[in-house]
């Protein structure tokens, strides 16, 4: 059947623009069906002598014209969303791998984007006005337009598909628009999976095996690899990338025997399969956490079958989501929310058993396993962290502390009760070790009063184990695998003038990716072309943002078309990045910045106290007791005297009011005993 694309015409760009419809369309044809996009004229802003693209005046009919030492280049974008890429996963199709989709009998509005998936609302301020339905498994396509309306014209330009990320829990694809990144040349794909409870939840058995987040996705990379060429996509060039949890999903698809062949090229932005967040591991029980949500809704919890069938087909997906609100990890003491510093309840897991009993297995291994064995594909890898990726976590650990002010910096003693705080949470046995080694590792020594210098390290800290490790891990195995692999590594040090974050944040997580995708290229006037999408976007971004934003396009652009990010030296003011290579031990890293610069050993000590020493570290008893309780053990302590005070106290009481009833009972025995005397002698 033919698969028609048709396009009317959008402007948008920097400062907006009018929308204008055209009655010259042309069309392309694929198997599935007919498929209406729009095209969009995009501008971005550029300084004279950065970028060698710029062109002096392509504002024709703008009164402004050219500010002084600034140009815009311009670019036009074919887009189309909300195309599905299986059934809707309802019904009996829930908790179910999803179902690649049928070719579609009528015309498919790709003018707005579709659904997001169902997903706690209330918890994201910036995804109020958002549709969430399990009619979500849809995918948004932004394709360079050089066609000048000809349909003959065939040139095929590699793909870059994009996964969102948010912890498994929240997110969805119309979050990240593709339209600015897709001005380098590529087509750039961005789609919608199943997140939390509904697309991870698992009974380890048959009737659940879980991942069904993940099958979602990969479902989508098939749909990219047989339908791509149709939007004048490469099926043979296909990259894959992401960031935070959408980057551990990289890594997985990296693992993973579902994806062979899928595509040829990885991007991980803050994020591996290695962070110790990215699955949950069996010791966890992850069946534990389902049943917890069938009790909630009065399921069957005994048997597996029976529960999810009651979860399928008498359950709402709001009442599900809503219900894994109130679930938390065995190993955290509080409900799991985002930022948490153990895996969230709903995440993926390994889904095969030892007896091979799911012959669809996503995950049959743990990710360490699989990467022990060599059991992942050799694929060049592009990675990465932000400067300051813990600082959301610093935050989320520090912000019901009293008076707490970090636009000052820290105080040692801070430093230590959050280092305390954090080993708590971990449940380490020798706490007091632990403690010690994360100070000795992380302290500034020169000067531990030094505020600033202590706030970082603190950063620091969280960032490198929650991200940084596993990037480096990662990065050095596919490096290590293949001396022909090229794979590169960056920091991303820059932090914008105006950033919506306080300033002690730095350069915080997701700025990066924030980057890449030209956001700084936007302003809220782009609501009014996209105002079924809900960006964090702030009107000041600067000069300085958009330089960096066209240097990261540029950069990551060289690398889906080429494999080599520096390729076009002569944008880069010869900066030139060099593949991270640990078998030469040249550990090369681009830190980019406003003064961008190659560099070697990007915190190759810390990496390797979390990825070497801190597993050995927290299997340690301890050999002695603490003569002096530490802050958070002071806290457990006063609990337990407390709580055996009010014992004492309450057995006290008992004994005091048995006692009181006693003597009341031996008195009233003994007046009935005289009188009953009495009266005997009165008889005789």
């Amino acid at each position: 059947m033919g698969f028609r694309v048709t396009f009317i015409l959008l402007m948008s760009g920097l400062f907006g623009g009018t929308i204008s419809q055209s009655d010259d369309v042309f069309r392309s044809y694929a198997h599935a069906g007919e498929v209406r996009g729009f095209t969009q004229t995009v501008f971005r802003k550029n300084i004279k002598g950065y970028s060698t693209d710029c062109k002096e005046d392509p504002w024709d009919n703008i009164d402004s014209g050219n500010v002084d030492n600034i140009c815009y280049d311009r670019y036009k974008v074919n887009t189309f969303l909300g195309i599905p890429y299986a059934e809707y996963p309802t019904g009996d199709r829930r908790f179910r791998a999803p179902v690649y989709p049928p070719s579609w009998q009528r015309s498919i509005d790709g003018r707005r984007y579709k659904d997001a998936c169902p997903q706690q609302l209330w918890k994201m301020d910036y995804l109020t006005n958002v549709n969430a339905t399990e009619n979500c498994l849809n995918l948004n396509i932004f394709m360079p337009n050089e066609t000048d309306g000809r349909p003959e014209y065939q040139r095929k330009y590699p793909v870059f598909v994009w996964i969102h990320g948010y912890n498994y829990q929240y997110g969805a694809a119309h979050q990240w628009p593709g339209h600015m990144l897709a001005t380098e040349k590529i087509v750039v794909v961005t789609f919608n999976y199943r997140m939390n409870a509904l697309g991870f939840l698992s009974t380890q058995d048959r009737h659940g095996w879980g991942n069904y987040g993940m099958r979602d996705q990969v479902t989508a990379l098939k749909w990219v690899k047989d339908n791509i060429r149709y939007f004048n996509g490469d099926d043979r060039w296909i990259t894959v990338g992401g960031t935070d949890s959408g980057a551990a999903a990289v890594g997985f698809h990296l693992l993973s025997p579902l994806t062979n062949g899928l595509f040829r090229q990885a991007i991980l932005m803050s994020g591996s399969d290695l962070s110790e967040w990215a699955y949950v591991d069996n010791t966890m029980r992850p069946k534990e956490y389902g049943k917890e949500i069938a009790r909630q809704l009065l399921c069957p919890v005994d048997d597996s079958e029976a529960m999810m069938e009651c979860l399928r087909l008498y359950r709402s997906p709001e009442e599900i989501v809503n219900a894994s609100a109130n679930i938390w990890p065995r190993e955290n003491k509080d409900f799991w929310e985002p930022y948490s510093t153990v895996a969230g309840p709903f995440a993926p897991v390994v889904d095969q058993t030892s007896n091979n009993e799911n012959p669809e297995s996503f995950l049959p291994q743990t990710p360490r396993a699989m990467r022990n064995s060599g059991l992942f594909k050799v694929v060049p890898v592009l990675a990465g962290l932000n400067k300051d990726d813990g600082a959301f976590l610093l935050w989320n650990q520090t912000k019901h502390m009293r008076g707490v002010d970090f636009n000052q910096g820290m105080d040692y003693q801070t430093f230590r009760d959050i280092i305390a705080q954090f080993t708590f949470d971990r449940r380490i046995r020798d706490r007091d070790s632990v403690n010690s080694a994360i100070e000795f590792e992380y302290a500034y020594h020169p000067n531990i009063h030094n505020k600033s210098a202590t706030l970082q390290a603190a950063k620091d800290m969280f960032g490198d184990w929650l991200y940084g490790s596993g990037v480096d891990e990662v990065l050095k195995q596919h490096a290590q695998a293949n001396d022909e692999v090229k794979c590169y590594m960056y920091a991303f040090h820059f932090r914008g003038p105006y950033d919506r974050k306080p300033k002690w944040w730095g350069a915080p997580h997701g700025r990066d990716a924030e980057s890449l995708f030209g956001f700084s290229h936007m302003n809220e006037t782009v609501q009014f072309f996209w105002d079924w999408t809900e960006l964090e976007l702030q009107q000041n971004y600067t000069d300085h943002d958009r330089n960096i934003s066209d240097f990261m396009m540029k950069l990551f652009g060289n690398f889906i078309r080429s494999g080599e990010p520096t390729r076009e030296y002569e944008y880069f003011r010869n900066v030139t990045w060099l593949p991270f290579r640990p078998q030469m031990s040249n550990l090369s890293y681009l830190l980019v910045d406003e003064r961008s610069n190659q560099s070697v050993n990007y915190k190759q000590s810390h990496f390797a106290f979390w990825r070497d020493y801190w597993p050995r570290l927290i299997q340690r008893y301890p050999t002695t007791t603490t003569p002096i309780p530490t802050p958070v053990m002071l806290i457990e302590f006063q609990a337990a005297t407390f709580g055996l005070v009010g014992l004492a106290l309450l057995f006290i009481l008992i004994i005091v009011t048995l006692s009181v009833t006693w003597w009341k009972w031996k008195q009233l025995y003994n007046k009935e005993y005289r009188y009953v005397t009495k009266r005997s002698e009165s008889e005789i």
